[in-house]
């Protein structure tokens, strides 16, 4: 369709992000918990997440899992916040991406 593949392969395609939703779980878990700047990025990435086709409820219920365990950890919102703030966004003088 002339989509451009992600350069970091964080795509459907990549069989290492095909998991059942246990897998993501512990994957959104071990981020959370421990907040390295991978995993930092990854959970920039992964936690804005959508349900489009299949099992809708997975992302409802992923998302919950989320905020549950993120809401009880500091260290990881602090470094998440500290993230985003040492970055700008990808814009040019007329508010386009670059």
């Amino acid at each position: 369709c002339g989509y451009k593949y992600c350069t970091g392969d964080i795509m459907a395609t990549n069989p290492m992000w095909r998991m059942t939703r246990s897998e993501w779980e512990e994957c959104f878990a071990d981020w959370i918990d421990d907040p390295n700047p991978k995993a930092l990025l990854n959970a920039s990435i992964f936690f804005d997440l959508d349900g489009v086709y299949g099992r809708l409820k997975w992302a409802e219920q992923l998302t919950s899992f989320i905020v549950r365990r993120a809401r009880k950890n500091n260290r990881f919102l602090a470094c998440l916040a500290r993230n985003a703030l040492n970055r700008t966004p990808p814009l040019g003088f007329f508010k386009d991406f670059v």
